[in-house]
C-alpha cells in the first residue's frame, strides 16, 4: 500500500499546478486508465477526493470511470471486428453463448453486478460485454449504475487510508 502513498502524493501536487484544468486532466487519465485496463483507479479517486473534495472528488471519478468504459468499450469494439475479420474463429465458446442467449433485462442487471465488484477488473467486464455483442447503451446505462458501489467502497477504504496515515497516535 506504500506506493498507493506516493503516487496519489504525486498525482495530487501534479493535478493542483494545473489549475481549472485538473478536471479535465482528471478525466483523461481516468479514461486511459479504463482503455489500458491493468492500472488501477484508486490512487486517482483519493487523489480527486483530496483535491476537489469529497462528493464532487466523487463524481468526478464516476464521471471518469463511465466515460472510460465508454471509450473503452467503442475501441475494443472496433479491435474485437478487426481481429474476427483478420482471423476469423470458428470455434464458440460455451459462456459467451449463455451471455448471448441472456434477455437484454439480465445482460443489464449482470452488468450492473459484475460493475459493482470492486476486485473485477473493469476492462474484463468491457470486453466480455463487447464480445458478446452487449448493446452499447445496456452497456453504459449498467456501468454506470454498477460503478457507484464499487467506487464507493475503492473511496472509503482509500480515503480512510490515507485519513489513517495522516492521523497522529
Amino acid at each position: 500500500m506504500e506506493y498507493l502513498v506516493v503516487d496519489s502524493e504525486l498525482l495530487m501536487r501534479w493535478l493542483m499546478e494545473w489549475g481549472a484544468w485538473a478536471v479535465l486532466i482528471s478525466l483523461l487519465i481516468n479514461v486511459v486508465i479504463s482503455v489500458v485496463g491493468i492500472i488501477p483507479s484508486v490512487a486517482l479517486t483519493i487523489v480527486n477526493m483530496l483535491v476537489f473534495g469529497v462528493v464532487p472528488g466523487f463524481l468526478l471519478s464516476w464521471v471518469g470511470e463511465v466515460l472510460g468504459a465508454a471509450v473503452s468499450y467503442l475501441l475494443y469494439r472496433k479491435g474485437t471486428l478487426t481481429y474476427k475479420e483478420k482471423y476469423r474463429p470458428n470455434k464458440t465458446i460455451k459462456w459467451l453463448s449463455q451471455i448471448q442467449t441472456l434477455n437484454p433485462k439480465r445482460q443489464f442487471f449482470s452488468i450492473i453486478i459484475a460493475r459493482s465488484a470492486p476486485l473485477i477488473p473493469s476492462s474484463l467486464v468491457t470486453l466480455i460485454c463487447v464480445i458478446s455483442k452487449i448493446g452499447f447503451s445496456n452497456f453504459i446505462v449498467a456501468s454506470a449504475i454498477g460503478k457507484i458501489p464499487s467506487l464507493l467502497l475503492e473511496a472509503l477504504i482509500g480515503y480512510g487510508y490515507v485519513n489513517l496515515l495522516n492521523y497522529k497516535f
